[in-house]
């Protein structure tokens, strides 16, 4: 009965071998002629030996009728593959040309090609192989043993049957020696110079070579060199396990193709993977073969267009055996086009609007489920804006695991603003997430607009600038709630307009002038050299300071000090108190204080001022009354100012007593006029931080005064100070004073004669002042 198919390239027949039948007289009542006992050949592996019967009940595959089919045929190729038949010149290989008998097949660097002979033995070649096609009809017909379907000159293949059944096995004869009779669906040949392995998948092989031959049983391999033995078979590098983030089941091809991603786990004693992508399960149609180093375990492949791919994975050990394949991992690319709106597919989700719809490309043997809606073939398309999914899951067909794929959508919103022009109220919207959409057709937004009188609907309309406006008729009094809408009524954003208050411009505050000098200057302990710098406009403070010095023993004085201003006033006063608890009475004293600006120009870049303070006594012995004019002249640039005084202090009395515990009253003497010249600057970085210097120099007036006969004379006196103080509302304020004076009083006959001498001083203050 003939029938087509099968696999085989022409119809066939099937015929029962009957006891005592040959291969003559099958040939003659098949096709009249024992002449044509190749034909009994083609498609089936048994020994034609001229008058020896067949094994009874065999069954037979025999052409229908005389025909003449090639040996085999390139069934697929990849890149840079050649050709050539017998007697001909080398062309590039294509799928479906014809091989007979001594044809040659050459893979060059990256190419690949499967060939099928005519009883559906196949082979695989990998790249750099060369191969010699046999197995004719005539070679086999009077051949005792079955030649060879190939000779492997160099390189690697992949043999196999189309089924296990009898004893039909591939031949494979090894260039330089060797063959290879594979009775296996999956076994590997390699030839790389003079070795040879031998790699076996499914089934059993036999290894011959130098007279010696070994069977190699399921994931076994052997390898041999050109004559020598073969090895005994050794068990083949076990198969990789697939690890996390690799693809599943299910990817999507976006429009520039689809992400394929995979990593697998270590192999002990690997030195290198091949990973593999095909396009079928037999992998004939290799579009990825990748050799990577042991310590790369993950693969990726972009831009791989949609369709149905297959990936495994196999570990290579230090003998070069290729070992068990891992599972064969099968997704499908699904292409994915956005007829409206945008979007994207990843392994983690989905991510798009909810106007968006997706066009899905063939899934072959694939289910989707939306939600918790029951599994369905893969739609044609998805309606984000009708389904509104929350939830895809995809699976195979007839299997219970599923990828699941959560949705995420990008919210569409509306950014507004409103302003009153005239009588119109104007609305002008911005919208985000709408890209890819026709926002008119398929949003179709629209402002509801609600005021006293109730709510009026604004359709939208966008201008050059890509808002969105609409404008009403409004009254500028009134207070309206905007809120923009979908089509749908799904709300994309609010806003308020709110009337304008009439309210009165605060008024502006004045920027103030910036002072001139610190905040407490130092002040000396001499009673000859303590007139203290001041400035035409005296800063708002309150302060107390101590001060410490050194010259002819050690001298602690303390003060506190008030400055205050009323437009051009100033005012100050005074409190000191004596030089330590042992000291004389000296200058314990109070001082109070008047000035009066007459000259600002600008912004204080320069001011003048005179003044005068009178001094007054403490307690009694201190040094006598006195009266103080001076003059302050100074300015300041920005962050610097700089100041000068001079002053002239008189004193209203020649004489004073000293009183100290235990002592009757002893005669002091005062200078009866001191001058006194200061001039220094300061420099401000921030409003906080204030830094100072001051020069000083004083000159006195002395009569002359005989006690036991002795005359002193003490006439100049001066220093160097250098300050800063640190704080806005609450300061403090350090200075240090080295000066060519004397700092005590001394308790000789005349307490006034004294000698000269260097010193240095340290003061420190606290104080409150103005912001």
């Amino acid at each position: 009965y003939a029938q087509a198919g099968g696999g085989y390239p022409e119809k066939t027949v099937q015929w029962g071998v009957q006891p005592g039948e040959t291969c003559e007289d099958i040939s003659k009542a098949m096709y009249g002629s024992a002449r044509h006992v190749a034909l009994v050949l083609r498609y089936n592996r048994v020994a034609c030996t001229k008058g020896a019967p067949l094994r009874p009940g065999l069954t037979l595959v025999l052409p229908a009728k005389v025909t003449n089919v090639p040996t085999a045929r390139i069934t697929s190729v990849n890149q840079q593959t050649r050709a050539r038949t017998a007697g001909a010149s080398w062309v590039t290989a294509q799928p479906g040309l014809p091989l007979s008998n001594n044809s040659n097949v050459n893979t060059l660097t990256d190419g690949r090609a499967a060939i099928q002979f005519r009883d559906r033995t196949r082979i695989y070649m990998a790249s750099n192989t060369l191969v010699v096609i046999y197995d004719t009809a005539a070679q086999t017909a009077v051949a005792k043993t079955r030649p060879p379907k190939v000779e492997l000159q160099e390189g690697e293949l992949q043999a196999g049957l189309a089924a296990l059944r009898g004893d039909d096995s591939v031949d494979v004869k090894l260039k330089g020696g060797g063959m290879v009779s594979a009775r296996s669906r999956d076994a590997v040949v390699a030839k790389k110079g003079k070795r040879t392995t031998v790699s076996v998948f499914d089934g059993k092989a036999r290894v011959r070579n130098a007279g010696a031959s070994v069977s190699v049983p399921k994931n076994f391999g052997t390898h041999f060199v050109e004559k020598k033995k073969p090895e005994k078979p050794r068990p083949l590098p076990p198969a990789p396990v697939w690890g996390k983030g690799s693809s599943d089941v299910v990817v999507f091809a976006q429009a520039d193709g689809a992400l394929l991603r995979a990593s697998w786990s270590k192999v002990a004693r690997a030195v290198a993977y091949r990973f593999e992508v095909s396009r079928n399960a037999q992998f004939s149609d290799l579009v990825v073969r990748q050799l990577v180093p042991k310590d790369v375990r993950r693969f990726r492949a972009e831009k791989m267009p949609a369709g149905a791919y297959f990936l495994r994975v196999r570990a290579i050990d230090k003998d070069d055996f290729l070992g068990i394949s891992s599972p064969v991992r099968q997704l499908q690319a699904v292409a994915v086009k956005w007829t409206r709106g945008s979007g994207a597919f990843s392994a983690t989700g989905v991510v798009t609007s909810r106007y968006a719809n997706a066009e899905l490309g063939a899934a072959t043997g694939l289910e989707l489920a939306i939600d918790g809606a029951s599994f369905a073939a893969v739609p044609k398309q998805i309606d984000f804006q009708r389904l509104q999914p929350e939830l895809l899951r995809v699976r195979r067909q007839g299997e219970v695991h599923s990828v699941t794929l959560p949705v995420k959508y990008r919210e569409v919103t509306a950014d507004i603003s409103s302003a009153h022009v005239g009588q119109v109220l104007n609305i002008r919207v911005k919208l985000t997430g709408v890209e890819g959409l026709d926002v008119l057709q398929q949003l179709g937004p629209y402002a509801a607009v609600t005021g006293a009188k109730g709510t009026s609907k604004l359709p939208l309309s966008q201008n050059q600038a890509g808002e969105w406006v609409a404008n009403m008729p409004a009254k500028a009094d009134a207070n309206y709630d905007i809120d923009v809408l979908d089509k749908h009524g799904v709300l994309l954003g609010s806003s308020q307009f709110e009337r304008t208050p009439d309210v009165a411009p605060a008024p502006e505050r004045p920027t103030p002038i910036p002072l001139i000098g610190p905040s407490l200057p130092a002040i000396g302990l001499n009673p000859r050299t303590n007139v203290m710098w001041f400035a035409p406009t005296p800063h708002n403070q309150v302060a107390v300071s101590a001060m410490v010095g050194g010259g002819d023993g050690v001298v602690f004085q303390g003060q506190a000090h008030v400055t205050g201003a009323l437009g051009a006033a100033g005012f100050e006063a005074l409190v000191r108190t004596r030089g330590g608890v042992d000291a004389p009475v000296g200058d314990t004293q109070g001082v109070l204080g008047m000035r009066f600006r007459v000259l600002r120009l600008g912004r204080g870049e320069l001011e003048l001022a005179p003044s005068l303070r009178v001094g007054f006594p403490l307690e009694s012995g201190a040094a006598a009354p006195s009266i103080e004019p001076g003059l302050a002249l100074g300015g300041n640039r920005g962050q610097f100012s700089w100041l000068g005084n001079m002053a002239v202090r008189v004193r209203l009395s020649d004489l004073s007593t000293a009183v100290r515990a235990g002592d009757t009253a002893a005669r002091v003497y005062t200078d009866p006029a001191t001058f006194a010249l200061l001039f220094g600057g300061s420099y401000s970085p921030f409003g906080w931080l204030r830094f100072n210097a001051l020069l000083d120099g004083h000159s006195w007036l002395r009569e002359t005064a005989r006690f036991d006969g002795g005359e002193t004379f003490a006439p100049f006196g001066g220093g160097v100070s250098l300050g800063a103080d640190v704080g806005t509302h609450f300061f403090g304020a350090f200075s240090v004073r080295g000066s060519y004076d004397s700092y005590l009083l001394d308790n000789r006959t005349d307490p006034l004669a004294e000698d000269a001498r260097f010193g240095i001083a340290g003061q420190l203050a606290i104080g409150v002042r103005e912001r």
